[in-house]
């Protein structure tokens, strides 16, 4: 008979993403074909609070120069998320 695990003490993640969804975005990259078959990737971001789109734009070839620029773009005016949740692709750089 497996035994239960006990539920974790503190705050879960769920309760961390309540409280500072305002402060949350989120970004990642997705693969589209052209009519040529032509690959080229979306960059998205997305504010986790209300859910929206708060950038969308398309490239042939991503770099880290590319991402860190979109990422300027999507902050004007010093107004900065203070999370930003993306996968641990490459594209975004490596860490030490």
């Amino acid at each position: 008979m497996v035994s239960r695990r006990k539920p974790r003490e503190g705050p879960t993640w769920r309760t961390f993403v309540k409280n500072h969804a305002k402060k949350i975005y989120a970004c990642d990259f997705l693969t589209q074909y052209t009519a040529l078959f032509a690959v080229v990737y979306v960059f998205v971001v997305m504010e986790i609070a209300s859910r929206q789109i708060v950038l969308i734009n398309v490239t042939t070839s991503p770099s880290l120069a590319w991402v860190k620029q979109q990422i300027r773009e999507i902050t004007p005016w010093g107004h900065v998320p203070r999370f930003l949740i993306h996968d641990n692709d490459g594209i975004f750089g490596q860490y030490p």
